[in-house]
């Protein structure tokens, strides 16, 4: 198999500490262009990191990636970490399912507010939706932070186990740290999954570096 990613995605870091948790063999392909050149787009029609290929096939976006690692864990037999080899439970199949969707949906929005700082986007014409889309977002991510607040247990979403789903909101909130902090802290429960997890092997390898000035 080979994993392309781009130093510092969060969603590409979910993809490479599950390989390693699940201690499954997966060459890299780091892209050191940013955005990918659009030779890339031959890769994913997207644009968009991780992609995964294995064999003659290829699996994006994200969601896609991350089941096929899970899948892959099923079929590798002794289990190497504590994290869940599902990403849903059969008897909350819905709640779960849900909740992946929903946190994905968050790093979307997370992602596309500190890419439009980054580009210095300024109002160039009368707003005639009535808001302003990056405060939007920013409102739609913290009312989703106070959700999933109100849905994790003390040390996860999951009951007595690491789930995938908290390996993906402690990628986001760490991306955010590392590039631009949101107003995440004073959720308890949150904050235990973060902290439980970022210190751990497959963490620590995947860190971003530090956002490099182009200017």
């Amino acid at each position: 198999m080979l994993l392309y990613y781009i130093q510092g995605s969060p969603f590409a870091r979910m993809a490479r500490v599950l390989l390693r948790e699940f201690e499954i063999p997966c060459a890299e392909t780091l892209i050191e262009e940013f955005p990918p050149s659009p030779a890339y787009f031959d890769v994913n029609p997207l644009g968009q990191v991780p992609v995964i290929e294995d064999g003659t096939n290829r699996f994006f976006p994200t969601s896609v990636v991350l089941n096929h690692i899970v899948a892959k864990a099923q079929e590798s037999g002794a289990p190497t970490s504590d994290i869940a080899r599902t990403l849903f439970r059969e008897e909350s199949r819905q709640q779960d399912e849900q909740l992946f969707v929903v946190l994905l949906a968050m790093g979307d929005m997370m992602a596309a507010v500190q890419y439009a700082k980054w580009a210095g986007l300024a109002v160039v014409d009368r707003n005639r939706l009535g808001f302003e889309p990056a405060q939007r977002n920013m409102l739609r991510v913290y009312r989703t932070l106070d959700w999933l607040e109100q849905r994790a247990a003390k040390n996860g979403f999951w009951p007595s186990t690491t789930s995938v789903q908290d390996v993906v909101l402690a990628c986001l909130i760490l991306w955010s740290e590392s590039r631009g902090p949101v107003q995440w802290r004073g959720r308890p429960k949150l904050e235990g999954i973060v902290s439980g997890l970022e210190g751990r092997p497959s963490f620590k390898s995947t860190a971003p570096l530090p956002l490099e000035p182009t200017f």
